[in-house]
């Protein structure tokens, strides 16, 4: 229990590395492979461990584990750095300031990193330095993700796109030039490695957003496929020199249903009540007159409808091949219902009554992207849709008619304040972390004091009466709600979780008394897969 989405092997293929909370923290533990002999490496004194990315590297000669580690200062400024502790065992120190996914050419000599920086550039160091030269720099709102050397040290090959699911594979040459792309999937896409001069293996989700799979591409012949048939959702993938053996992380996730009041100081232990669902669980709670509506987590192709009086539970929507993108939004004033679906390397907008009934499509030829949003007079959704450049809010009439764009930058995840006269939404990823931005009515710019939450967190609500929000803030696995002051800033922190769980989603009730929320324990099996001689 309490295994996280990251693991790493040194490699000689001797030693393996993964993150848990098995001592009630998350720790870095180590164990020679076949053993079952894992030890705490890191004891609760390396901070900020819990990263969304490859969290966790050895030294080429497997004495050293290196952890990725996110620290606040005083002021409250994020800064990432890399932290190493002996193998073996010791007290963790600093190892590289302002560096992170720091991978080692084949030779041990040089290093390929990047800081925390809009664009995530890609430094490398040459033999004997310790100052890396840029070879490549992303535009604005695009991440460089998982960089790791080719085995022949000419090229490096690294991830790149808009987080979270509209990433594939690049590589660039090691002096620096054009960088090319690998692979197409336009998906969820990480941890890649190579099992040989030729051969890469990686992580990526199926365009109906099911996985993460196990993928497999040979350079010379540039064709991906994946690998296995299983259900197996793969969530980190290291391997060892020369990819004769690879170590994964494969998830279990375990999704629940909580209410809690919106009071300060509340624990799930004490307060929270857990909400009587089927044994597959459920996500995205969105609060109705009387009832919630929730997604099955295991596939996302099934919307249900429980009441509080009688706990009934009513499918109201099943997809066939479409799974459903974000979490649905239920207008205020009819309670019809809008979701967002993906199929066939397509997303479009759906509209159904809160029984189930009248299903249609609205703006057929928007690429939809992340959840929608009612306007508080049911007339119009909004929703961002991918243009290119990123995502964009547009205006989405409810009678049929054209959509219309509402936003000029990136814009994703919007809204409303209760009486209309802006909304609020999602900007671009910067770092680990995201700014939350406002428009007024009208599509012009609405100040708004300094908001940043981190990336995973992207749903925000308003509580009645339009000047506070509820928010999610923290690391991954031990995230919080937090009672925010949209006119100065000012917050206060309303829950005090234990950590090891992600909570993911939320909806607030229409008194502002209670949140309805998710909590997944995505617990992992560490799995070790030794690949046959050729």
């Amino acid at each position: 229990d309490g295994v996280a989405p990251s693991a790493a092997i040194s490699r000689d293929g001797k030693l393996l590395a993964f993150l848990a909370s098995r001592d009630g923290r998350l720790d870095a533990w180590i164990a020679p492979v076949g053993t079952g002999d894992f030890r705490n490496v890191t004891q609760g004194r390396v901070p900020g461990i819990d990263t969304p990315v490859r969290s966790l590297g050895f030294t080429p000669d497997g004495s050293h584990l290196t952890v990725w580690t996110r620290m606040l200062d005083a002021t409250g400024a994020e800064s990432i750095h890399t932290w190493a502790v002996r193998s073996t065992g010791g007290r963790a120190h600093p190892y590289l300031d302002n560096v992170a996914e720091v991978d080692w050419s084949p030779d041990g000599r040089r290093m390929v990193y990047h800081p925390a920086a809009p664009g995530d550039p890609l430094f490398v160091t040459d033999a004997n330095q310790t100052t890396g030269r840029q070879i490549h720099i992303a535009p604005s709102g695009v991440h460089c993700h998982f960089p790791v050397w080719s085995p022949d040290g000419l090229y490096i090959y690294f991830v790149q796109g808009r987080p979270p699911d509209n990433m594939d594979i690049w590589r660039i040459a090691t002096e620096g030039g054009e960088p090319e792309r690998i692979t197409f999937h336009a998906s969820r896409v990480s941890h890649p490695v190579f099992l040989d001069k030729t051969t890469i293996a990686y992580l990526a989700t199926a365009q109906d957003g099911s996985g993460p799979w196990l993928h497999g591409m040979d350079m010379e012949r540039r064709v991906a496929h994946r690998i296995g048939a299983g259900r197996e959702q793969y969530t980190s993938l290291a391997a060892s020199a020369g990819g004769r053996r690879l170590l994964t992380t494969n998830a279990v996730p375990r999704t629940s249903l909580w209410r809690v009041p919106v009071m300060a100081g509340v624990t799930v232990e004490t307060e929270a009540r857990r909400i009587s669902l089927p044994p597959t669980g459920g996500r995205s709670p969105r609060l109705g007159r009387g009832y919630v509506v929730f997604v099955s987590p295991d596939d996302s192709r099934i919307i249900r409808k429980r009441t509080n009086a009688n706990n009934q539970l009513t499918q109201l929507w099943r997809g066939n091949q479409e799974r459903l993108v974000g979490g649905p939004a239920i207008d205020p004033i009819s309670e019809r219902i809008a979701f967002s679906v993906a199929a066939g390397g397509r997303t479009r907008l759906q509209l159904m009554n809160h029984d189930g009934t009248g299903l249609r499509t609205l703006a057929a030829d928007l690429r939809v992207k992340g959840a929608p949003a009612w306007s508080p007079d049911g007339r119009s959704i909004l929703v961002a849709a991918e243009q290119g450049e990123g995502p964009r809010l547009f205006n989405v009439p409810t009678d049929g008619g054209p959509p219309a764009p509402f936003a000029a930058d990136y814009s994703r995840d919007a809204v409303w304040s209760p009486d209309g006269r802006f909304v609020i939404f999602n900007g671009a990823d910067v770092g680990p972390n995201f700014a939350i931005k406002a428009l007024t009515a009208d599509g012009r710019p609405r100040a708004l004091p300094d908001l940043v939450l981190p990336r995973g967190a992207r749903r925000v609500v308003f509580m009645p009466g339009g000047n506070t929000l509820i928010v999610l803030k923290g690391p991954a696995h031990d995230r919080n709600f937090w009672l925010i002051d949209v006119q100065t800033g000012q917050g206060r922190q309303l829950t005090d979780f234990d950590p090891g769980f992600a909570i993911g989603d939320f909806d607030v009730s229409a008194n502002g008394r209670d949140i309805v929320f998710d909590r997944l324990r995505d617990d992992s099996d560490v799995v070790q897969i030794d690949l046959a001689s050729r």
